[in-house]
C-alpha cells in the first residue's frame, strides 16, 4: 500500500534526486561499514554520530529541509552491494554491463542474460537455499561479491585486479530540494578519501518518464506500476472468485477497461498516491479484494469518494474550442480559454459571450478566459489544444517552457502539416522537445450541436490508454459518450482525411450533382483513408469508427462544415482565395489536401480523389477534375 505515496515523492515535476557515483579501496574500509559507517542506519535516529543520514537529521533545518527526517525520508540511499551499484548504475545513468568496470568482470565468465535477470532480484539457489539475489550478495567487497555470483552462476572463481568498490548514492528528494545536502554529502566523501566518479541530478519528470524508481524498486513496482492488468494470467479459482465478489467475469472487466495498475488508476480517477493507498486500505478493510497469487491482488475501490474537479486549459477561443470547453464546464471542471484577442476576454468574462464565435450562446459559468498563457497554464491538469494545424508548431513552441511535461495534451486539431507533412502527434512531440503524455479527440461533432446537448459520439485516441480513459471520464457525459484508442495515427488519418472529401463532396453539390455522386466519393474517399491509414500504421478498423466514417460523413452531407462549404463555393465557380478570404475560420482541408497530394506521391499510393483534391485546390477546374475521375480504368472494389 505504501508503495504509490512513496513513488509520488519521487516523480511529480517539482522532485529531483541528486547523485554521487563513489569509489573507495575494499581493503580498507569494507562494504559493510560504508554503510554502517558513512552511510548510517536506515533510521537516522540511530545512526552514527558522522554519518550521512545523522548529519542531516542534526542539520536539517539549516540545510532548510521541510520536516525533520525519518526511517522513510532518511535523506540518502546508496547500494547495498557492488552487483546492486552495478543494476542501479545501469537504470538510473544507463551504463552498459560492458562499460562498468565491475559489469566487464562479471562478463568474464557469466552469461549477459543472466546478469540482466539478476538485476531484477529474483529467487536464485545459494547453499541449497532459496533466497533473494540482492540480499544474497549484500554488504560483500568487490572481488568477495564476484565470486559469490560466479558460484551462483556455476562458474569458475576469477581474481579482479583490484579490490575497488564503487557505489551509487543519492540524495532522496525530500532532502535534494536544498543545494546544501549535496555540498554537506561532496563534504563528506571527500573528507572520507573516497572518490567521486561523477555528480549529477535527475527531475522527478524523467523518473516519470523512464521509470527509474520502479525499475529502481522493482519487485513492489511490478506489481503497482510496471504490469499492466492484461498481462497477467489469474488461475481458474481466482477468476472465479472475482466474479463471484464482483458480478462480472475477469475478461469482461478487462474489455470494459474497468482495471487498472495503480500507476494507470492514479491517472484515471486523477488522485494523488496517498488518496489510492487510502482507496486501497478501505477496500481492503471490506475485504473486497481477491488473491490472484504472485503477489498480485484485484480489488474494487469505491470511486464514489473521488469527486475529481480539476483545471483544464484550452489553448485558442475559436469555434470548437469553446465547444469543447463547455462540455468541461458543464462536468463541473474550471476552463480557462487561453485567447489571443483582449477583446474576447473582455467580453467572455464580463457578458458570459465570445462575441465572434458561437456569440448566441451564453457560456458556462465555468469559463473564464485570459490573454496570459502562465496563467491559464498554471495547476491545469489538462491542455486542450485547438490551434490550426498549421499554426500548432510555433505556437506550442512558444509555450513549451509554460506546459508541465506531466500534463496531458488534448488535441482538437486536424490535418497534416503542408511543409513537413507531420500529423499532430509529431508536431506536438517536435514542438515540445518532448515525449509528452497526448490525446486526439476527433469523430462526428460540430460545435453547435456540442452547446445545443446533442446526443453525440467521438473517440479519444492515445498511446497511453490511462491518458484516453481519463479524458473520456473528465469530457463524457449522458449526452457525449466517448470511446476510447490506442490507435493514434488511425484517429489522425481520419480526422485529416476527412476534409478533403468534404470538399470534394461539396464541389459535386456546387456543380449540381445530387446525392448519388455525394455517395461515389464519401464511399471511394472511405476505402483511399484506409489505404493511407494502413501504410502509415494504423489498424484497418478504426477507419470504420467514430474517427474516419463518422466524422467523413457529418462533415460531407453536415451544412455547418466549412470545408464542404469550400467546395461548394469552388464548384460554384468561385476563386479559392476569395472564398479563404470571406472565411471567418480555417478550413483545415485546404492545406491538408496539398500535403495530403505530397505524402501520397512520397508513399507511392494510388488515391485518386486524395490525389484530385488537391489539384483542383492548385488550379484544375471542378468540372474537369470529376469527368477525368469517372474515366478512369475500371477495376474490382477494394
Amino acid at each position: 500500500g505504501f508503495y504509490m505515496s512513496m513513488r509520488e515523492k519521487y516523480t511529480k515535476p517539482s522532485a529531483k534526486i541528486h547523485y554521487f557515483v563513489v569509489e573507495w579501496d575494499g581493503d580498507q574500509l569494507c562494504w559493510e561499514d560504508f554503510r554502517g559507517q558513512v552511510l548510517g542506519a536506515t533510521d537516522p535516529e540511530t545512526a552514527v554520530a558522522g554519518s550521512l543520514r545523522r548529519l542531516i537529521l542534526e542539520q536539517w533545518e539549516e540545510l532548510g529541509l521541510a520536516s525533520k527526517p525519518d526511517v522513510g525520508d532518511n535523506g540518502v540511499h546508496a547500494s547495498a552491494s557492488p552487483f546492486e551499484a552495478l543494476a542501479e548504475r545501469m537504470n538510473w545513468l544507463g551504463t552498459s554491463l560492458q562499460d562498468d568496470s565491475f559489469g566487464k568482470a562479471m562478463l568474464t565468465n557469466i552469461p549477459r542474460d543472466t546478469i540482466l535477470a539478476w538485476t531484477k532480484d529474483p529467487q536464485i539457489q545459494l547453499a541449497g537455499a532459496a533466497k533473494s539475489c540482492f540480499d544474497s550478495l549484500e554488504d560483500t567487497n568487490s572481488q568477495e561479491c564476484l565470486n559469490i555470483a560466479q558460484k551462483i552462476a556455476g562458474q569458475e572463481e576469477t581474481k579482479l585486479e583490484r579490490n575497488t568498490n564503487t557505489a551509487f548514492v543519492f540524495i532522496k528528494p525530500h532532502a535534494a530540494c536544498s543545494d546544501k545536502t549535496a555540498s554537506l554529502v561532496l563534504e563528506v566523501f571527500k573528507g572520507r578519501g573516497f572518490t567521486v566518479l561523477s555528480e549529477g541530478e535527475i527531475s522527478g519528470t524523467v523518473i516519470e518518464e523512464k521509470k527509474y524508481i520502479d525499475n529502481h524498486y522493482y519487485a513492489i513496482a511490478n506489481k503497482a506500476a510496471l504490469s499492466k492488468p492484461a498481462e497477467l494470467h489469474p488461475s481458474p479459482q481466482a477468476q472465479e472468485e472475482f466474479k463471484t465478489l464482483f458480478g462480472l467475469g475477469w475478461e469482461d472487466a478487462l474489455s470494459q477497461r474497468l482495471v487498472y495498475n495503480a500507476v494507470d488508476g492514479c491517472k484515471y480517477f486523477g488522485v494523488d498516491g496517498k488518496t489510492m493507498d487510502n482507496l486501497w486500505a478501505k477496500a481492503k478493510k471490506a475485504k473486497r479484494l481477491v488473491k490472484f497469487g504472485g503477489g498480485f491482488y484485484a480489488g474494487k475501490i469505491d470511486t464514489s469518494e473521488v469527486q475529481e474537479r480539476v483545471k483544464v486549459c484550452v489553448f485558442g477561443e475559436g469555434t470548437f474550442g469553446t465547444a469543447v470547453g463547455t462540455l468541461f464546464a458543464r462536468n463541473g471542471h474550471e476552463v480557462v480559454l487561453l485567447a489571443r484577442r483582449p477583446h474576447r476576454v473582455d467580453s467572455i468574462n464580463s457578458q458570459r459571450k465570445n462575441p465572434d464565435y458561437l456569440k448566441e450562446y451564453t457560456l458556462h459559468e465555468n469559463i473564464s478566459a485570459t490573454t496570459d498563457a502562465a496563467a491559464a497554464i498554471a495547476n491545469a491538469a489538462l491542455i486542450v489544444h485547438s490551434i490550426p494545424v498549421q499554426a500548432s508548431s510555433a505556437y506550442l513552441s512558444d509555450k513549451r517552457d509554460l506546459i508541465p511535461p506531466h500534463v496531458p495534451v488534448v488535441s482538437l486539431s486536424k490535418g497534416i502539416h503542408l511543409t513537413n507533412l507531420n500529423f499532430m502527434c509529431h508536431i506536438i512531440e517536435d514542438a515540445l522537445q518532448r515525449k509528452q503524455p497526448c490525446a486526439f479527440f476527433s469523430g462526428p461533432s460540430f460545435a453547435r450541436e456540442l452547446m445545443d446537448g446533442q446526443p453525440t459520439g467521438i473517440v479519444v485516441a492515445s498511446e497511453d490508454a490511462a491518458v484516453a480513459a481519463r479524458v473520456q471520464r473528465l469530457v463524457g457525459s449522458s449526452v457525449i459518450r466517448v470511446y476510447t484508442s490506442t490507435d493514434v495515427i488511425g484517429v489522425e488519418v481520419g480526422g485529416a482525411l476527412k476534409n478533403i472529401y468534404a470538399i470534394a463532396a461539396g464541389a459535386a453539390e456546387g456543380m449540381g450533382f445530387k446525392l448519388n455522386t455525394a455517395a461515389l466519393i464519401i464511399t471511394r474517399g472511405c476505402s483511399e483513408m484506409k489505404k493511407l491509414a494502413v501504410a502509415l500504421g494504423a489498424r484497418p478498423a478504426t477507419v470504420s469508427g467514430l474517427s474516419g466514417i463518422g466524422d467523413l460523413m457529418l462533415t460531407c452531407f453536415g451544412g455547418a462544415s466549412r470545408n464542404r462549404t469550400v467546395g461548394v463555393r469552388l464548384g460554384k465557380g468561385e476563386k479559392l482565395q476569395d472564398i479563404l478570404e470571406s472565411m471567418g475560420e480555417v478550413a483545415e482541408g485546404v492545406p491538408t489536401a496539398g500535403a495530403a497530394l505530397k505524402l501520397v506521391k512520397q508513399l507511392g499510393l494510388d488515391l485518386p480523389i486524395t490525389t484530385t483534391v488537391g489539384e483542383v485546390l492548385e488550379g484544375i477546374k471542378p468540372f474537369s477534375a470529376l469527368t477525368d475521375l469517372m474515366q478512369l480504368p475500371l477495376k474490382e472494389e477494394d
